[in-house]
């Protein structure tokens, strides 16, 4: 690991790090924290990480993105020191499910997440018509526009979709009363990205997005099976955003 450490000083311009699950020989999180202690990568912006690695998170004070591909058996631990180590900047968060206090803390240290992703590939089979996704906890998301949900290919997503249509809803009424309470600011530049076509995401847009996969275990996944065979968009119109 000291060389890997290194190696990762010396890429002043890095901005994605990835670290990939192992099944053997994994790494005790107290050899990261050991290893990482006092080291940091300002550069780096989107970090994809087993819990195990979480301690990586620590020295990484600019990240906006983060990805869990793999919390079995810790679970919990990867928000907690999310919310310990509190990213003003963190936008998307990926691969790993939150509780409703845990997001209640997480939304005040880090209030300009915009993107969550769920996986619903175990959850949706055992009961389609109730919120074992926890979608309802979300709402305390005021900055939330993109909810992400991963399923197999066959399986009925429509109450959840329809309930993380409401929970972002919810969001954008929070948010809206937040705002109307702040003093007024300079519109300047959000009438700017108004006449910029190019803006991938305008302020107002709100979106559910439905990965589908081919059914396979989780312990026979191949890389294959992390390309979804279909996506699937539905736009959730609020009141910020009729016409």
């Amino acid at each position: 690991m000291p060389p890997f450490v290194q190696l990762l000083s010396e890429l002043p311009n890095i901005h994605t790090l990835e670290i990939l699950y192992v099944t053997s020989d994994i790494p005790n999180p107290g050899s990261f924290e050991a290893h990482f202690r006092g080291r940091t990568f300002p550069s780096i912006e989107k970090v994809v990480l087993p819990a195990y690695a979480r301690k990586i998170l620590r020295c990484c004070p600019n990240l906006r993105e983060v990805t869990c591909n793999r919390d079995l058996g810790e679970p919990g631990e990867l928000v907690d020191t999310l919310i310990h180590i509190g990213l003003p900047k963190l936008e998307v968060i990926r691969g790993f499910t939150i509780g409703s206090v845990p997001l209640k803390r997480l939304s005040k240290v880090s209030p300009s997440l915009r993107c969550i992703r769920v996986d619903g590939r175990v959850f949706t089979r055992r009961n389609p018509t109730g919120d074992i996704l926890q979608l309802s906890a979300y709402s305390v998301l005021r900055s939330l526009r993109v909810i992400e949900i991963e399923c197999f290919e066959n399986n009925n997503l429509d109450f959840s979709v329809k309930l993380a249509s409401d929970v972002l809803r919810i969001c954008a009424e929070n948010e809206s009363a937040t705002k109307n309470h702040q003093p007024r600011k300079d519109t300047s530049n959000r009438k700017m990205s108004e006449d910029n076509p190019s803006k991938p995401i305008d302020e107002e847009v709100r979106l559910i997005r439905v990965l589908r996969y081919e059914y396979n275990t989780i312990y026979g996944r191949t890389a294959s099976d992390f390309v979804p065979v279909k996506v699937e968009e539905f736009p959730v119109k609020t009141q910020l955003s009729l016409p």
